[in-house]
């Protein structure tokens, strides 16, 4: 890490965890723990002036940075991680998985006018992308449906996406204007989490006779697909976590029976193979089969052309699939 501000910031960090950590010292008699961490930060300080910091003490290589953010006192990158650091390694991310998974809503949902389903597929072990459908209580007729998208990967997104998640869940049932939950959950965000991090999202409220609400802050425009074809509705506004007193718009619109609406993230629109960047042609090709498919039905046909399209590539980035049918 050669960024010379972000050394500054983690040094600042560090050494407000040295003052508070020698507080404790002072308050308790066993000191041990407390002395041991003390050292560690030195140990860290010393690095940034020699200019080791960030480097691995085994190779030299340089540690990855979005593990020095998280962990300022890394000595070791993950290539020479020992036997016993990867077996814990090993063992937190099977825990991080099992705590995703169970976060994601029931698959093949049936609920009052509505027909929805989601694919859900992380590029790595766990992933940045948010999915989510919530029914505020089991008198409610309206549900509510979130798709969004954390910047970066791996297991630092997967934990601001967790954040979010409980967010959610806890302002849902005030039955807030969709507008003013995204600017509570955006207020929250944004002073609860570092600068570099945030998400963008579409919110959609669903009611039972076919009303669908929208706020978007920042994401992939959805894909409403009706008798008369395809359109993506709504506007975007600032995503989320980036300026506190950011302000949203929600939109409203009526679905009819067999109507369609699809909700991703940039996991489809943004895979690549070679030069080439999918595009939603793809998809639209087939806007009249799908109001005869069941969503099930329409996430295997994207799938189906995501694939044929990457021949072979790898998927680089996290896909979440949404779709909404009107019964």
């Amino acid at each position: 890490m050669n960024n010379i501000s972000e050394i500054g910031d983690i040094r600042e960090r560090l050494l407000d965890r040295k003052n508070h950590l020698m507080n404790l010292a002072q308050k308790f008699i066993s000191t041990a723990e407390i002395l041991r961490l003390i050292e560690e930060i030195d140990s860290a300080l010393k690095r940034m002036t020699n200019g080791t910091y960030g480097l691995c003490e085994v190779c030299g290589d340089p540690i990855e940075p979005d593990r020095l953010k998280a962990d300022p006192l890394l000595k070791v990158c993950l290539d020479d991680f020992s036997a016993e650091q990867q077996k814990n390694l090993e063992n937190e991310l099977s825990l991080a998985v099992k705590v995703q998974q169970n976060l994601l809503p029931t698959e093949n949902i049936s609920l009052p006018g509505w027909d929805i389903d989601y694919h859900y597929e992380p590029a790595s072990i766990v992933s940045g992308d948010y999915c989510d459908l919530i029914i505020p209580d089991e008198r409610s007729e309206n549900q509510y449906v979130i798709v969004g998208d954390v910047t970066g990967k791996g297991v630092a997104a997967s934990m601001l996406m967790t954040h979010l998640h409980a967010m959610f869940h806890t302002l849902v049932p005030f039955n807030l204007k969709l507008s003013e939950l995204m600017e509570r959950i955006n207020r929250v965000l944004c002073e609860s989490t570092a600068d570099d991090l945030f998400a963008t999202l579409v919110l959609a409220r669903a009611h039972k006779d076919g009303t669908i609400e929208i706020s978007n802050a920042g994401h992939c425009l959805p894909i409403l697909i009706t008798e008369s074809g395809a359109i993506e509705p709504g506007s975007n506004g600032v995503p989320l976590g980036i300026l506190c007193q950011a302000t949203y718009e929600s939109t409203s619109f009526k679905m009819h029976r067999g109507d369609v609406l699809i909700l991703y993230t940039d996991g489809l629109t943004e895979a690549m193979n070679g030069d080439d960047c999918f595009e939603l042609s793809r998809i639209l090709q087939y806007q009249h089969e799908f109001r005869d498919m069941s969503p099930r039905e329409i996430i295997e046909t994207i799938n189906a052309e995501l694939s044929a399209f990457l021949d072979g590539s790898v998927k680089s980035d996290d896909l979440t699939l949404m779709v909404l049918k009107k019964l």
